[in-house]
């Protein structure tokens, strides 16, 4: 089942639990052979959390990109808003519009939830 989020010109899609951003504009987001949508976002690398998946060279990656779950979304004005969860990292990805303007800022703030220290190898947008 897909639940649908809209807030201005962004159009978000989530899937078993996976969100992605399916619009941006005119803009439309595609899908792999796996009908999953391809931007996701809010990616992380947490050392010592090996994953399947595979980013650039690393043969044991440590992404945390799909293992992140949607947990909540808000909006406030101009502000936008999406909450991720995985099990070690939460990540709050904020899009502002600014009036008068076609520019969106976005930006992740990354929550450690664990009850030890990490570190976070890499962090990212739309990978």
């Amino acid at each position: 089942m897909e639940e649908i989020i809209s807030f201005r010109d962004l159009e978000f899609t989530v899937t078993d639990g996976v969100v992605c951003l399916t619009r941006f504009g005119r803009i439309n987001a595609g899908r792999d052979k796996d009908r999953k949508y391809l931007y996701s976002f809010a990616e992380a690398q947490v050392a010592g959390e090996m994953k399947e998946t595979h980013m650039g060279i690393k043969l044991a990656s440590s992404s945390e990109i799909r293992s992140m779950k949607y947990v909540s979304s808000s909006a406030c004005g101009n502000v936008f808003s999406i909450t991720q969860r995985s099990n070690c990292l939460e990540a709050t990805t904020v899009f502002t519009y600014y009036d008068d303007t076609s520019a969106v800022r976005i930006r992740t703030e990354y929550t450690n939830i664990k009850d030890e220290d990490i570190v976070i190898e890499d962090c990212s947008a739309f990978k």
